[in-house]
């Protein structure tokens, strides 16, 4: 019995299922969208400056987040399997709850970090156990529409928190957007899933043998292509621009805030339609030469914006590098997916893992070379990893027959 056959003979979700999982979605991408609007204002909060080496120091508050969430990702392979999913879900909303609570009362630079690192992991259980209850619960013909919504919550996260961020910030303090934004939305998000989702898509399962995620684990890593899909995967992901764009434009060319927010807006919306045109190049080209060449050429253009003399050329190599690099987002998670057909869950928990270490190692370093060297280094190493990520899909990456 297939999949869509044992979504079909359980209990229809009700209709508010979809949407609240892409609430949840623009939920737990928030916290990305405030470090990066807010690192100016967290380094003067906690560190007393608003200079490069401080504002280094506090985007390392990522690579602690991204390490929460690396570690969050490999229990969840196995507790997804012996936990009812519903409950995992709402524990990882519950996470980002208190995250938002304890970020605002934070008295320190590491009390701040630690609340920050709790949303991390609550926001990888929510995100695992989504895309898992998609598939728990919908029928085959219904899950295509579903995945679009959820997709499209983690770019309503900056086309809409970044304004709404901006705007709470300018009324009552950076730190007021926890309480007044972050909080809300986390507790509707947590009601809505509580109310909206099935209780009985998974039920809770008895200890597996030890051997049996050990072999779902070799069996994923022996084979060359899919080690070599995370190998990319980390490398790729450690191109973190988003995390330092928008302060880039303030500090580097003036910009002011609402200015530099108004380029976030504008590469979101760029992402959004990138991925869905991404899509159909795949459609026509297949995937490896999509991803090959789109993320070699948004590698090329990150380099080169970072090093422009002029705003117009800036924004002009941005918004392609971001549109290009967005035609290969589908395309990387099509190549990887069906490396390894029997194992595909394992092989996706291990891809988020591998997602999770590369922007905590691209955090570390972009830290650091925004301390000691500047931002045209910062461009260069960035695009670089891009086009070593674009390098190992060429090379070492076989394309599926079903992609």
């Amino acid at each position: 019995m297939d999949n869509g056959e044992i979504a079909s003979e359980k209990e229809y979700p009700k209709r508010l299922f979809v949407p609240s999982l892409a609430l949840l979605m623009f939920i737990i991408h928030i916290s990305s969208a405030m470090l990066s609007l807010f690192l100016p204002q967290i380094a003067d909060t906690f560190l007393g400056s608003r200079d490069q080496a401080a504002i280094g120091l506090a985007s390392q508050t990522a690579a602690v987040n991204s390490a929460a969430e690396f570690v969050l990702a490999f229990a969840m392979s196995i507790l997804a399997i012996r936990f009812r999913h519903k409950s995992l879900l709402l524990l990882g909303m519950v996470l980002v709850v208190l995250s938002n609570v304890g970020c605002f009362f934070a008295p320190d630079f590491v009390t701040f970090q630690a609340f920050f690192a709790m949303e991390g992991a609550g926001s990888v259980v929510v995100s695992i156990l989504a895309i898992t209850l998609i598939g728990d619960i919908l029928p085959f013909s219904k899950k295509a529409r579903a995945v679009s919504l959820f997709s499209a919550g983690v770019y309503l996260a900056v086309i809409v928190g970044l304004p709404s961020l901006l705007f709470v910030s300018n009324v009552a303090g950076w730190r007021s957007t926890f309480l007044l934004f972050g909080l809300p939305v986390s507790i509707a998000g947590l009601v809505l899933a509580q109310f909206s989702i099935p209780s009985r898509s998974h039920e809770q399962q008895p200890r597996a043998e030890k051997s049996a995620y050990i072999a779902s684990f070799k069996q994923v890593l022996m084979n060359k292509s899919a080690l070599a899909c995370l190998v990319g995967k980390v490398v790729g992901s450690a191109s973190v621009v988003a995390l330092y764009v928008l302060t880039f434009y303030q500090q580097q060319l003036s910009l002011s805030q609402s200015w530099a927010v108004g380029v976030g807006l504008t590469n979101a919306a760029l992402f959004l339609v990138g991925s869905l045109i991404g899509g159909r190049l795949i459609s026509r080209f297949g995937a490896k030469k999509v991803a090959v060449t789109c993320g070699l050429g948004s590698g090329l253009l990150t380099a080169a914006f970072f090093n422009m003399p002029t705003l117009p050329l800036t924004l002009a190599f941005n918004f392609t590098s971001v549109i290009i690099g967005a035609f290969a987002i589908p395309a990387f998670i099509c190549l990887t997916v069906d490396q390894v057909p029997k194992y595909r869950g394992t092989l996706m928990s291990l891809h988020r893992i591998a997602l999770n270490a590369g922007e905590a190692i691209g955090a570390a370093v972009g830290g650091v070379v925004l301390a000691l060297f500047s931002y045209q280094v910062l461009g260069l190493v960035f695009g670089g990893f891009a086009i070593a990520s674009a390098a190992i899909f060429l090379f070492l990456v076989k394309q599926p027959t079903e992609t």
